[in-house]
């Protein structure tokens, strides 16, 4: 994928969140396979969450790859950075269902 088609998926996920008054982003990962380039990880870290917090979101929650290895080191990664920006909840999960426990847990 390139950066300029992520940033169109990601324009349109936040035209959406918009719409809806969302405030909560999964990044779910699990069936991924590879990484993202090292351009679209920068624009994750250096862009992506500036962009998501000016959109209002609160908790950027990550749904990790079933497979480990490259995929899952890179999404461990961008979100951690993310996460050290400290403008949002970030969290990590195994599977998309312990990730919508825990919103149910927390909300």
């Amino acid at each position: 994928m390139t950066l300029e088609k992520f940033r169109e998926i990601c324009e349109a996920a936040f035209k959406v969140l918009q719409e809806h008054k969302g405030t909560l982003w999964i990044a779910d990962q699990y069936e991924s396979k590879g990484v993202f380039t090292s351009e679209i990880q920068e624009f994750i870290i250096n862009e992506l969450a500036d962009i998501a917090r000016d959109n209002g979101l609160t908790k950027v929650l990550t749904v990790l790859p079933k497979h480990s290895g490259l995929s899952a080191m890179s999404a461990k990664r961008w979100s951690e950075e993310v996460r050290e920006k400290g403008e949002f909840v970030n969290e990590q999960f195994k599977t998309l269902a312990d990730c919508k426990e825990w919103i149910s847990e927390t909300s």
